[in-house]
């Protein structure tokens, strides 16, 4: 299962699976574009990783837990500036990408207010600038302070460098109200960024990869006056906090901040109905958007009537009276210049378009997947072709189709490879499979490799200091050869000391970092091990069907040493088990040379112990599974507590579960345990069990 695979056509295992990667990626790219500065990737990309969430908790709500991305806004704070939280929070926005999301956006609120003239609802439109938001409060018109949005509760104290940007007031005369929260957008102009750009490389050797990292980077320097060196612009685009109400909506909104001081956008519209909107936003895309000297990736559509905006309310991170309105990726020409072949850590070689550098965006794309043969035989690709390619739709760049009019008569058609790339082993196109294998497993560098790598990163076993370069020089000098090597590292420190790049310090470091991995949960051991099928959410069935490690090895020698149907049958009677998983367990670990290493690695590591349920407590002899919302407390004091009273709790429901508490929007695991006759217990059921 992948990225690639339709949501429609994901399994409940899978889905679940699929939501902790998509959480820790999420969570990973926040941290980097709001803390750090410096996003990895672009908003396209990051835009695809939430929908893709969204959708699988649309079908599976069932597995949505307090901690999902859906639930947070920006990211924690963990920089120097003193915390400022915000007197009404800075919510981020749902997002729409066509005119059906805008429909579907207007139809859900009119519903809301029970409106069926769709003719005259007042809508703002504005551009949505790719900058930093903040928020800045005023005193009797006096700037108290300005803070970043944060986590949108609690967001950075920039005061001391929002008042060296020439576009903020520091007072404005007004009547009324006493206290008011300006809601806007910090930004760097293109040609100011470019020449900021010509400044750094010359005194720094250091350049922005964009207009957005070089306004927030600049606003979060804790020397205010490098801040008020750097060309930042502001623009006012709403009001958070008000002490009192002075109008019913946002047009008049718009000319007070104008009359107080704040510069707003030149391109905010108002109109009455979808069509409308939607003309404007293609007219924008067609006639304004290039010729704009700041960035921007979409309009904001908001509902003008202040009154409706209060009746819509908001889910748990955005407002349901706004949408931002994102626009098409961008589709450039290029020329292919190759295609060369990789290998994968299951084996698997993919096609790989080395292209002419073409800039999509801000970012400069010289490769893209082309998926497998068959996705090469539809596209016809050949060497020479010109390409229309884009960043949307996939995590890496894809080619749309190619140019054929500015094709050359002398191509010929491009030849999957028939050996693998890393090992020249004959590759192997199995059954029911679009993909070409090599199954060279054990001698193959790219295949063995690849394990390693994700053995040790953060889907892994986590080890810091150990990275896919470190791994190379490793297994290239005969350091490292399987998953064992990795915690005898420490008999070689003299030899790595003599390597390049390694000092005494990061050579500590990083055995220090690998002994600390000896101390591990099982699952995450398991899902380290890169079996096929088995990601981080069956590793945590297994380990929560098997207990201990222990129990699972003997398990599994049983099984690979006299596989029959009683075996299987254990795996597949628990829920969400099939026959895939128990064949991937079987021909991973059938393989002497894996099921060797498993058992010594196994003693090289010290697996977590689970706790003992405790002795004549409450609830010692249940089993429990929670699934759904709770309202009154979260899952996880919820499990805390049926621990500590001596149940022991599971995340999957079996013939062994005694008891499921439901909450809000119960799923399939509610049905599933109705029919096994599981014992139901409702939250309220649950809190007075709990109180007794």
């Amino acid at each position: 299962m992948t990225m690639h695979t339709p949501v429609d056509d994901l399994l409940p295992l899978e889905a679940r699976s699929e939501l902790e990667r998509l959480k820790k990626t999420i969570s990973y790219h926040d941290n980097l574009y709001y803390q750090q500065d410096a996003p990895e990737i672009s908003d396209e990309d990051y835009d695809i990783l939430r929908q893709r969430n969204i959708a699988i908790e649309k079908k599976f709500p069932e597995l949505v837990t307090d901690n999902s991305p859906e639930k947070r806004i920006g990211t924690n704070i963990t920089s120097d500036f003193k915390k400022i939280s915000h007197k009404q929070p800075m919510l981020s926005l749902a997002n729409g990408f066509d005119y059906h999301d805008l429909s579907d956006f207007i139809k859900r609120n009119q519903r809301f207010l029970n409106d069926h003239d769709d003719d005259n609802i007042p809508l703002s439109v504005e551009p949505k600038i790719d900058g930093l938001s903040v928020s800045l409060y005023y005193e009797n018109g006096h700037l108290i302070y300005g803070a970043t949005r944060g986590d949108g509760r609690v967001g950075e104290d920039v005061t001391a460098n929002v008042i060296t940007i020439g576009d903020v007031p520091k007072f404005f005369k007004q009547s009324s109200p006493l206290a008011i929260e300006i809601r806007g957008e910090i930004y760097m102009e293109k040609d100011a960024f470019i020449a900021l750009n010509e400044m750094q490389k010359q005194e720094y050797g250091k350049i922005f990869a964009n207009a957005r990292n070089a306004a927030a980077g600049s606003l979060r320097q804790l020397d205010s006056a490098i801040t008020a060196k750097r060309p930042l612009r502001f623009f006012a685009y709403g009001i958070g906090y008000i002490d009192t109400q002075i109008t019913n909506n946002l047009q008049q909104q718009y000319d007070l901040l104008k009359d107080w001081g704040f510069i707003t956008n030149e391109h905010n519209c108002f109109f009455n109905n979808i069509d409308a909107v939607w003309s404007y936003y293609q007219q924008f895309i067609a006639n304004i958007r290039d010729g704009l000297n700041y960035d921007i990736d979409g309009l904001v559509i908001k509902y003008a009537d202040i009154h409706s905006q209060k009746r819509l309310g908001q889910v748990a991170r955005a407002p349901r009276w706004a949408i931002a309105l994102k626009f098409p990726a961008q589709i450039c020409e290029t020329q292919l210049q190759n295609i060369t072949f990789q290998t994968g850590r299951t084996g698997i070689v993919t096609p790989v378009a080395e292209l002419a550098p073409i800039d999509i965006n801000g970012v400069i794309v010289k490769r893209a997947t082309l998926h497998n043969d068959d996705e090469m035989k539809r596209l016809d690709i050949r060497l020479g072709d010109y390409v229309r390619i884009y960043r949307a739709g996939d995590v890496i760049p894809k080619i749309e189709s190619v140019v054929i009019e500015k094709r050359s008569k002398d191509s010929e058609p491009f030849a999957f490879t028939k050996q693998c790339p890393s090992c020249n082993s004959i590759l192997r196109r199995l059954e029911n499979e679009s993909a070409w294998r090599c199954l060279n497993s054990h001698d193959c560098r790219a295949q063995i490799l690849n394990h390693l790598q994700y053995f040790i990163s953060r889907d892994g076993l986590d080890i810091s200091g150990l990275g896919k370069k470190q791994i190379e020089a490793f297994y290239d000098t005969g350091l490292i050869k399987n998953y064992v090597d990795i915690f005898h590292l420490h008999h070689h420190s003299n030899h790595i000391l003599k390597m390049d790049g390694w000092g005494p310090q990061s050579v500590k470091n990083m055995i220090q970092a690998i002994e600390k991995a000896r101390d591990v949960d099982f699952s995450v051991f398991l899902n380290a091990l890169g079996i096929q099928h088995i990601g981080e959410s069956a590793a945590m069935q297994l380990a929560d069907i098997f207990e201990t490690a222990e129990k699972f090895q003997q398990f599994i020698t049983d099984f690979v040493t006299n596989k029959n149907d009683n075996k299987s049958q254990f795996l597949t009677q628990h829920d969400q088990i099939g026959d895939a998983l128990v064949n991937a367990l079987y021909n991973y670990f059938s393989d002497t040379i894996r099921y060797n290493n498993f058992i010594v690695l196994c003693n090289e590591l010290r697996f977590t112990v689970q706790k003992k349920p405790i002795e004549n407590g409450l609830l010692t002899s249940e089993h429990i599974v929670f699934t759904g919302t709770l309202n009154a407390i979260s899952r996880a004091e919820a499990k805390k507590i049926a621990e500590n009273l001596g149940a022991k709790v599971h995340n999957i429901i079996s013939k062994n579960v005694t008891m499921l508490v439901y909450g809000d929007k119960a799923g399939s695991k509610l049905t599933k345990a109705q029919t096994l006759g599981i014992k139901l217990v409702s939250e309220e059921e649950w809190l007075q069990i709990i109180e007794t």
